[in-house]
């Protein structure tokens, strides 16, 4: 439903890339309106810390499943959670040049 979690998660997701998209400069900055990487890498930041904690989530809920005898797609789960975290990780450290 409009209020359960997933949806929360999902709405939360949505506000940080519309307040990434309303920083956002035109292709071709002039030189008066210098292209501004700082308020999307901060969107970026504010954005992983959740998706880091819901894949904390999202991993211990799939461990407990499995351990209650749920198939081997809820297993994939644990092992996609710590990927995506993973990854998120590397990116965000990709973009210290731009701090």
């Amino acid at each position: 439903g409009g209020d359960s979690e997933a949806c929360k998660v999902a709405w939360d997701i949505v506000e940080e890339l519309e307040a990434a998209d309303a920083h956002r400069t035109p292709a071709n900055p002039t030189s008066q309106q210098e292209l501004s990487y700082g308020p999307l890498i901060m969107s970026l930041d504010l954005l992983s810390a959740k998706i880091d904690r819901k894949m904390d989530e999202l991993n211990k809920l799939s461990t407990s499943l499995v351990e209650s005898g749920a198939g081997p797609e809820v297993e994939r789960l644990a092992y996609a959670s710590e990927e995506m975290k993973g990854i998120l990780e590397e990116a965000v450290r990709s973009l210290d040049q731009y701090r």
